[in-house]
């Protein structure tokens, strides 16, 4: 499962648009978990994921989640981030990513933000969950990326 917070509300048409038009080869569904899944969606075949959207996690600013749900098991991190980017890009929108720092991984308060086509490290510390609260940018970061192939299955590596 892929979590992206969005600064911004999308509607579903545009979400599920986007993750279309990224994963050709996959067949895209909103579920709002409300009982009332969509009729084609057939959770036995592989080709078929879905997405649901709610509140974020606290944040001021990232309150707005998108969730989905059956991609491939493996890269799922990676997936996320490249979900990320291709949201924020196409929709000139910050998005963020909760993120273990490679150089500090016993804090579990970082993430990655994209915003006009850079990537920050950001701390989220100050989030709660009942007050609100503001994450806060630290600075750019030199992010190793991936790309995925439009069955959502990782490809290549690439340095950004």
């Amino acid at each position: 499962m892929e979590e992206i917070y969005l600064n911004k509300i999308l509607n579903n048409d545009e979400i599920l648009k986007t993750i279309s038009e990224v994963f050709t080869e996959l067949q895209v569904f909103h579920d709002d978990f409300t009982g009332n899944s969509p009729e084609k969606l057939d959770i036995d075949n592989p080709a078929h994921i879905f997405f649901n959207t709610d509140d974020g996690f606290g944040s001021r600013e990232f309150n707005f989640r998108i969730s989905i749900y059956r991609t491939p098991k493996v890269h799922e991190k990676e997936r996320e981030l490249y979900l990320a980017k291709i949201f924020s890009e196409q929709y000139r929108i910050k998005t963020l990513v909760p993120f273990s720092n490679p150089d500090d991984l016993g804090d579990p308060f970082y993430d990655i933000v994209f915003d006009d086509g850079k990537i920050y490290l950001a701390d989220d510390s100050k989030v709660d969950d009942s007050t609100g609260g503001d994450v806060e940018i630290l600075h750019e970061y030199h992010l190793e990326m991936f790309d995925f192939d439009k069955k959502a299955e990782i490809i290549k590596y690439q340095t950004t």
